[in-house]
């Protein structure tokens, strides 16, 4: 993704008074989104990053530091109560440089936060290969943000009342004769056949016993999507050449690190445990004594 590529020698500190070193030092074409269509600026804006690479380190961050003291863009956070109010980054037409703004979108949602929404334009991609990407990307986030779309999803929508008229209502059923445990959908696209949850260890039964030691929904002997999901020929775990699965479920997988003071804390702390949620970067800070 970058070009005009070099060795970095910047190094970063992190927890636990280490330190980790970048790997490459480059410039990134961008397309940033103006998805909440602010009338102060176009659909969206190209733009040049100067980026550092850390090996191991998957997510692309967006430093507002580097362009408000390298690049003289002023930073805007707003409500919107006044006409003429936006929320972004922008740059008057001075310095020789010319006038540009750089929209940004808060997150309602999830863990909150500030959003710099932007399209890597890889090196060599010809304008209309880059705009059609640009097109596609613009009209599923309308579709995703379209009124219909969330009638639709609230209608799939369960409340707790709700839940437990159904399970009383199919627990009178005669044909029911156990609890199931429902899967999410697209979760075969985050962990393969045969590798996800120790299913290595039913590859030698029959799918009648792989179907009730799962729990699955529906009748022996009758068509079962999650069985017909998970059967075929076991295959390995790809290697993803940029970046990884990311994990889309709130609440589903934690990622866990200890911080070790110096001093103890006012309450006598000495520790600190840290608990991310992958999903939705929520996080919850636990003091150990």
């Amino acid at each position: 993704m970058l070009y005009d590529a070099v060795h970095a020698t910047a190094r970063y500190q992190t927890a636990g008074e280490g330190t980790i070193a970048g790997d490459l030092k480059g410039k990134m074409d961008i397309t940033v989104l103006n998805l909440d269509h602010q009338p102060q600026g176009p659909p969206s804006v190209d733009h040049t990053l100067t980026a550092t690479t850390v090996k191991g380190l998957g997510p692309s961050l967006f430093s507002l530091e580097q362009e408000f003291r390298d690049n003289g863009y002023d930073i805007h956070l707003t409500h919107g109560y006044r006409s003429g109010d936006f929320t972004g980054m922008y740059r008057p037409p001075e310095s020789g440089k010319p006038e540009s703004f750089i929209p940004m979108v808060y997150n309602h949602e999830g863990s909150g936060g500030w959003r710099v929404p932007y399209l890597i334009r890889k090196p060599g991609t010809t304008d209309a290969e880059h705009q059609a990407t640009l097109s596609a990307v613009m009209a599923q986030h309308k579709l995703d943000s379209a009124l219909s779309a969330r009638v639709a999803a609230k209608q799939h929508e369960l409340t707790v009342a709700q839940s437990k008229l159904l399970e009383e209502y199919y627990w009178a059923c005669p044909a029911v004769s156990q609890t199931a445990t429902v899967r999410v959908p697209g979760e075969r696209n985050i962990r393969p056949a045969f590798t996800y949850g120790g299913l290595r260890r039913y590859k030698a039964k029959n799918w009648h016993e792989f179907h009730s030691a799962m729990a699955h929904f529906g009748e022996l002997g009758k068509l079962c999507v999650v069985c017909d999901m998970y059967k075929g020929v076991a295959r390995r775990m790809p290697k993803h050449t940029e970046g990884r699965p990311r994990e889309t479920r709130p609440g589903a997988k934690w990622h866990m690190d200890m911080i070790t003071f110096r001093h103890r804390s006012e309450e006598g702390s000495k520790y600190l445990t840290v608990l991310t949620d992958e999903a939705t970067q929520f996080y919850q800070l636990i003091s150990l004594h």
